[in-house]
């Protein structure tokens, strides 16, 4: 792997990003941020800011590089980099932020607070949109030392947002829904690295130096895997999505393999100085910050490598790149390579076949010092001293011993002898087949006799001769695919599983859900029960059987609401069974939602309470998604009360602000406004203990205001 410096930076890199067109960011400590360009190598926009310095708590980037957001306490600054102008001060009501992000489409700010809050804004206005989750310390007595709570990580994929604080949860809940929210408590130990595998996977490191993964669907699916390093900063999945890269305490990086639940390469890089930032540019780059301040490129050999090796056939250069880069192993020029290896691999048994050890030696030179076959290579020559004597057995039909030493000696299995050898095997195993199908046992065991003594063959042959009811019984279940008697016999007489054929109706099992699957997603209900019809009595796939029938069932059920113009049960029916969501006609209606929701959004940044009501209609009654709905309310009315505020008409906004205590009660933006109402209008409300005043958030519910023209 090539390394390359990139920049030195002249304080603490605190944020590295990247961006389409080979485009990296980095903010520091001290001296601002800087756009850097790896196609021109160069620098290509510099900026500072008064308020950006060392009391700068946290920073992000927009996805679209357009805007930061950063925070130096409790007010967020958002700047339009192409203008180099101030957006919004956005105030946090005392908030202190520690961590900001923006969401994947570059709309929204969000806020992890000290307090244990995770806020949503809109990046170019000033109102808070939603608190979307909260982190609170269940102590009864914290100790003055205790930090009372934290927001320590937040990632998004598509609309969800995952973030994880105080007491080691995490929350996944769905920006613009807010529907119920997924908890996931892999540990109490604090998470400081968050990464989506996909829609339904999430993956968590700790400060102990712990990956979990977790289901967001299924909470009893949990792995977990020790890291080489402690306090895990920074998760990223790879290309090859079945691996992740992990960065902590260390001057290294490693790889995991999420697949099979284990390290795939524990220091895959190592470096001068502690990692701060990773990014990964494209399958081939990576830009790495180290804590002396300086920027790296790396070069990832990816497969175009692998390619251009295998083309001018150096294959020992793309064997040591594949045994360096574990994640490679899944692409098809993996497959490529190992298939070259295998034909030079033969062609050196056929020389040692002819005795041409000299010309065997130099085919598989190349490969003697490669980790991954030169045990393989050793072997090779090692099983071919015992050639002549494999030859013996196998001319005087002293099968036990020839098969003993084929199993000892593996590179034997290549040779015409063993071939010939296994070829007999089978015709007399068929014949043997043919004969107890007909039922007669002495005949079968006549064909077989000769390899009564070749342990490799001993159980099968032992299982058909003696249980012969059974064998027969599994050979006629795999010609009509009896799926639930073939599996029950393959269970009792384990050995039936290395029959050939009961791997390809395992391969026609899968087969049929990958299908039922696919045509669910797509909502053709019809087909896909056609293929569910076929293995719904297959023991080892019952419960896949059970969630995808009952998937078949929930999809037509919604599509009959749909039918009765019942968009309430329709949504509510996606909030309570998610997987309906990844569906075609799901898909559908949650862009109906956003569309929808973005409009309210707007309307309630200006105070349009009714405008709210209207667009959403009797969805505004939506049970399962109260709380976005209550937040937008909120916002409206918080907007509503500012506005008058700033037009002097203070009786009328007098007025909103005891409807919005009746309806809503108290917290802590409508403290905020009521304590600049004060301060402008120079009266003081007239509310006493409003401290206590505290209705559950979805008890606008009940509020005759809110339900007007509702009911």
């Amino acid at each position: 792997m090539t390394i390359n410096e990139l920049s030195k930076a002249r304080s603490e890199i605190t944020h590295l990003q990247s961006f389409e067109h080979r485009l990296i960011a980095f903010s520091t400590r001290l001296h601002g941020l800087k756009f850097f360009s790896l196609e021109e190598y160069k620098v290509i926009l510099n900026y500072t800011n008064e308020n950006l310095d060392s009391n700068t708590t946290a920073l992000a980037f927009s996805n679209d590089s357009k805007h930061i957001a950063f925070s130096n306490g409790v007010f967020i600054y958002v700047i339009n980099l192409q203008n180099r102008e101030l957006v919004r001060k956005i105030s946090t009501n005392n908030e202190e932020i520690d961590i900001l992000s923006f969401d994947l489409t570059s709309l929204y700010v969000i806020a992890g607070t000290k307090s244990g809050r995770v806020l949503q804004y809109k990046y170019s206005e000033t109102s808070l949109l939603s608190r979307i989750c909260s982190f609170v310390s269940k102590k009864k007595t914290p100790k003055p030392t205790d930090r009372k709570s934290f927001v320590s990580a937040i990632a998004f994929h598509k609309n969800k947002i995952a973030s994880s604080g105080y007491g080691g949860s995490i929350i996944v809940v769905d920006l613009h829904s807010l529907s119920t929210k997924d908890i996931i408590s892999p540990d109490t130990t604090r998470k400081n690295a968050l990464c989506f595998r996909d829609n339904n996977t999430i993956i968590s490191g700790t400060v102990d130096g712990t990956i979990h993964i977790n289901s967001i669907s299924d909470k009893t699916f949990h792995k977990q895997i020790s890291a080489p390093f402690r306090r895990i900063k920074q998760i990223i999945l790879m290309p090859n999505p079945e691996y992740i890269m992990i960065s902590g305490d260390s001057n290294t990086l490693s790889i995991i393999d999420i697949k099979r639940c284990k390290i795939a390469k524990s220091t895959y890089l190592e470096f001068e100085d502690k990692v701060g930032k990773i990014v990964l540019i494209d399958d081939n780059t990576l830009v790495v910050s180290l804590k002396n301040m300086k920027i790296l490129e790396v070069e990832i050999p990816n497969t175009r490598k692998l390619q251009s090796l295998l083309l001018h056939n150096s294959l020992d250069e793309a064997f040591e790149v594949i045994d360096s880069n574990p994640m490679l192993k899944d692409s098809n020029e993996y497959a490529e390579l190992e298939e070259k290896f295998d034909k030079i691999y033969l062609e050196a048994v056929e020389a040692l076949i002819n005795q041409n050890q000299k010309l065997a030696l130099q085919l598989t030179d190349m490969f003697k010092n490669i980790p991954s076959k030169r045990d393989k290579v050793r072997l090779l020559f090692e099983a071919f001293k015992h050639y002549p004597r494999f030859q013996t057995h196998c001319s005087e039909q002293k099968l036990s011993l020839a098969y003993a030493m084929a199993n000892k000696f593996p590179a034997l299995e290549h040779t015409w002898q063993y071939v010939r050898m296994e070829e007999a095997w089978k015709n007399a195993f068929k014949s043997a087949q043919k004969q107890v199908l007909q039922g007669s046992f002495e005949n079968a065991k006549m064909y077989l006799s000769a390899y009564a003594t070749v342990l490799v063959k001993k159980d099968l042959i032992k299982l058909i001769l003696k249980n012969n009811s059974d064998f027969i019984k599994f050979l006629k279940a795999i010609d009509n695919k009896n799926f639930s008697i073939v599996e029950e016999l393959a269970n009792k007489h384990l050995i039936f599983k290395e029959i050939p054929t009961y791997d390809l109706l395992n391969e026609e099992i899968n087969y049929h859900l990958n299908k039922a699957q696919m045509y669910l997603n797509k909502g053709n209900v019809k087909i896909a029960k056609k293929y569910l019809d076929k293995i719904k009595d297959v023991p080892s796939v019952k419960e896949q059987f059970i969630f995808l029938n009952e998937k078949r069932e929930n999809i037509i059920r919604i599509n009959e609401l749909y039918k009765q113009n019942d968009f309430i049960s329709c949504y509510e029916m996606i909030d309570n069974y998610k997987y309906l969501a990844d569906t075609e006609f799901g898909l559908l209606l949650e862009k109906h939602w956003s569309k929808i929701i973005h409009k309210c959004e707007n309307y309630a940044l200006s105070g349009n309470i009714k405008g709210i009501k209207s667009t959403l209609g009797e969805l505004l009654l939506l049970s399962t998604r109260r709380d976005k709905i209550g937040d937008l309310l909120r916002v409206s009315f918080h907007t509503r009360i500012k506005i008058l505020m700033a037009k002097k008409t203070f009786k009328h906004a007098e007025t909103i602000i005891y409807s919005y205590l009746d309806i809503f009660g108290f917290d802590k933006e409508i403290d905020a406004i009521m304590k600049l109402y004060e301060i402008k209008s120079s009266s003081k409300l007239a509310i006493a203990d409003t401290q206590n005043n505290k209705p559950q958030r979805d008890a606008w519910i009940n509020s005759d205001i809110i339900l007007r023209n509702h009911s």
